[in-house]
């Protein structure tokens, strides 16, 4: 009897720790699907807002700019603000915006290349701990922050140039997965959780890969351009 009530102890607290990852990573994904509030400032709950377009705010009383039309508006002041440059600008402020995108992606190479090593040592259960999962994580989110900034740089410059073919595509990782999630608890941590992690960084890897070699061969055609002109 009493190996029963233990095992079902056991099982429950089991139960508990690997529920907890799995709920909160429910939350996340429940919260982003959620659309944006337009009146509500969303960095300090007030609606003392002015509205400054459709679905863009300003908050009167922290000062945050956001809403659900945000990336419309910011794209709107760019090609107002392209609009008034002379070619010659607008060229050379493309060729800028791809050589930073092109500096930040050769900078995420070496950030993935940590991360994979964490994720190829955590799935061996080597440098394990209450830290486990948690290294290849902050390398990734340094990656990703890196692409995310260099994705913007690559649409300013197919805005300045009146393109669309330039546009990168939208940047496939979620924290809030089960798989990341369980990949940063000590207990529910399994090789399998961590085999999941570690493919989807090699994916991000392959995406960082595929956008640098968008950016060499924009930047080739921008300067081959130049020299003939």
């Amino acid at each position: 009897m009493a190996d029963l009530v233990f095992y079902l102890i056991a099982l429950l607290v089991g139960a508990v720790v690997v529920g907890i990852p799995i709920y909160k990573a429910m939350r996340m994904r429940r919260a982003e699907s959620e659309p944006l509030a337009d009146d509500v400032c969303v960095a300090c709950n007030t609606k003392n807002v002015a509205i400054l377009a459709p679905g863009v705010y300003r908050c009167n009383q922290c000062g945050f700019t956001g809403g659900s039309g945000m990336a419309e508006y910011q794209q709107q002041i760019l090609r107002e603000r392209a609009a008034q440059m002379t070619p010659q600008q607008r060229y050379q402020s493309a060729l800028q915006d791809l050589r930073d995108a092109r500096l930040g992606l050769l900078g995420v190479e070496g950030l993935l290349q940590d991360a994979a090593t964490s994720s190829a040592m955590d799935m061996v259960g080597i440098g394990g701990g209450l830290e486990r999962g948690q290294a290849k994580q902050t390398s990734l989110g340094a990656a990703i922050g890196q692409m995310r900034q260099a994705q913007e740089r690559i649409r300013m410059a197919s805005t300045k140039l009146a393109t669309s073919h330039m546009a990168p595509e939208e940047i496939g990782v979620d924290f809030g997965s089960a798989a990341f999630m369980l990949g940063v608890s000590f207990v529910a941590d399994s090789f399998l959780v961590d085999l999941a992690v570690h493919m989807r960084i090699n994916k991000i890897r392959e995406q960082s890969r595929n956008m640098l070699a968008a950016v060499e061969s924009a930047l080739q055609r921008l300067e081959s351009l130049h020299q003939a002109v």
